[in-house]
């Protein structure tokens, strides 16, 4: 049975539909979810600063229905480079990213190194900030095929090194299929203190995961 679906990169025309499948992450993304970040108006800043980047990028792919031209899967990334190793940001002078900054400062508790282009002799690292697929398409390998894509993308771009960090036990179990090497954890409940940061003790996404994985 042929794909009924097109993996390809996003484009200007896809914006709105982007827009609102980067809105639905941030609903269900793990550690968004125990912050209580207020959709859109705790991430609208950012949104739309990330949709024009993935735009240009050109390493941020969509999934699109051959039959309707919806969109339904997104994965959002960026390429880094030891010149621009901090591609997106958020704004300090907007209040409303103080919970985006505050998912972000948990996850740099991953990181195991302070250079990872020195630490792994790249000049190029993708990093993905979001991947999401529309709650009615789930189970049918969207998710594994768009990061396939990306990952495609991203190798002829001249991309060496994929760099990923997780807080969804169902992403992880994509980063496992493709060969990505688990090189750090952490245990989300640890960073309550943080605060104000609410994740039950039988969560299945506890755990915060890095990943990567040489793509030459």
């Amino acid at each position: 049975m042929a794909d009924q679906f097109v993996y390809r990169s996003i484009t200007p025309e896809d914006a709105d539909q982007v827009r609102q499948l980067y809105y639905d992450f941030w609903r269900s993304e793990p550690l968004a979810v125990s912050l209580k970040i207020q959709v859109p108006r705790e991430c609208e800043a950012y949104v739309n600063y990330a949709l024009a980047e993935a735009v240009h990028n050109k390493v941020s792919v969509a999934v699109e229905e051959k039959a309707t031209g919806k969109i339904v899967g997104i994965n959002m990334c960026v390429i880094a480079t030891p010149e621009n190793p901090q591609i997106w940001t958020f704004p300090d002078s907007d209040p409303n990213c103080q919970k985006l900054r505050k998912d972000d400062e948990i996850l740099h508790h991953l990181a195991i190194t302070k250079d990872y282009f020195k630490h792994y002799g790249v000049d190029k690292i993708l990093e993905s900030r979001g991947m999401t697929v529309n709650k009615n398409y789930g189970r049918r390998g969207i998710g594994i095929k768009m990061f396939e894509k990306t990952l495609e993308i991203a190798r002829h771009l001249g991309v060496q090194l994929a760099v990923i960090d997780c807080t969804s036990a169902h992403s992880r179990r994509i980063f496992d299929k493709l060969g990505f090497e688990k090189v750090n954890e952490i245990d989300l409940r640890d960073y309550r203190e943080l605060g104000p940061l609410e994740i039950a003790d039988d969560s299945p996404h506890w755990q915060g995961t890095l990943h990567v994985l040489r793509l030459v």
